[in-house]
């Protein structure tokens, strides 16, 4: 029996030992293939996505809804769609290596909201199953809501599908993204720039849900290690300051942002919406910026 327990516990150490190698070096991503939506979540859903990100401990959750735009018919530029990302709070692995993640933000004390993640990641899972283990997620809401005096609580249930594993190797160093509403094909583009120097553009439409990736080019050693000490060099606090402030805003241009990312956090160094721009003028994030606008030429 002695032999039985010891043997036991030295699988479960294993488990959990692999467990740890995956959190700090791993994301996943899920695309989220059945759902049952709280109304105060999601009226209207069309697709949607969660990235359980054990480098950065975090896990970002987005459903994009249905437009209600007749076709051929101009669009808003905002597109409404869920998306959350919250700190991860607690992993625990079980017996059987899957591990039950919980990430979450509970503003209540301060009259906010608290909103909740809940993921099976069965990715690593030890134990034979007659039937495939399908990864779940949950989203939780509660505030209290004081016209009518009393607490809101919601809940949201999902299926995932993993569709992609990223190594920290391979994480992102800058990134692109730009949303075209006003059009009878609303589109995302995104452009990414990643630890090992590969430039990647993904282009995703929303009403014919067409997804296209294009390798755009394979930076140098060399310029990857300059981008990599400029990033490091760059402010977590870094201000953008509108050259437009107070000017007239434009409804249907469009929206795009880039973002540089450094010891897990993410940091917005440009941002053009409603015919301005707004950018950092710390010297390392403006050259960022026009480095990054840069390779945008390459992706059209």
């Amino acid at each position: 029996m002695k032999k039985i327990i010891l043997a036991t516990a030295l699988s479960i150490s294993a488990v959990a030992f692999a467990a740890d190698q995956k959190e700090g070096k791993a994301t996943l991503e899920y695309t989220i293939k059945a759902a049952k939506y709280a109304q105060g979540h999601v009226k209207n859903a069309e697709y949607g996505t969660l990235t359980l990100d054990y480098a950065n401990q975090s896990v970002k959750l987005f459903v994009s809804e249905k437009s209600s735009c007749k076709v051929g018919r101009p669009c808003p530029a905002v597109v409404r769609a869920l998306s959350v990302e919250l700190p991860i709070s607690s992993v625990e692995t079980d017996a059987c290596g899957i591990r039950h993640v919980t990430a979450m933000k509970d503003d209540r004390v301060v009259d906010g909201i608290m909103q909740k993640i809940k993921v099976s990641d069965s990715s690593d899972m030890t134990c034979r199953t007659f039937a495939a283990v399908v990864p779940k997620a949950t989203y939780e809401t509660a505030y209290y809501n004081r016209m009518n005096a009393k607490l809101i609580e919601e809940k949201s249930t999902m299926e995932l599908s993993l569709k992609n594993v990223i190594d920290a190797s391979a994480a992102i160093l800058l990134k692109y993204q730009i949303h075209i509403g006003f059009s009878p094909d609303p589109t995302t583009m995104t452009l990414t720039v990643d630890a090992k120097g590969e430039v990647l553009a993904i282009e995703r439409r929303m009403r014919t849900k067409k997804v296209s990736r294009t390798e755009i080019a394979q930076l140098s050693q060399s310029v990857l290690e300059k981008l990599k000490q400029q990033i490091a060099t760059v402010p977590e606090n870094t201000k953008l300051i509108d050259d437009q402030e107070g000017k007239p805003i434009c409804s249907d241009s469009p929206v795009a942002q880039i973002f540089a990312y450094s010891n897990g956090q993410e940091i917005q160094i440009y941002e053009s919406a409603g015919c301005h721009t707004s950018k950092s003028y710390d010297g390392e994030a403006n050259s960022l910026t026009n480095a990054v606008l840069g390779l945008t030429y390459l992706a059209r």
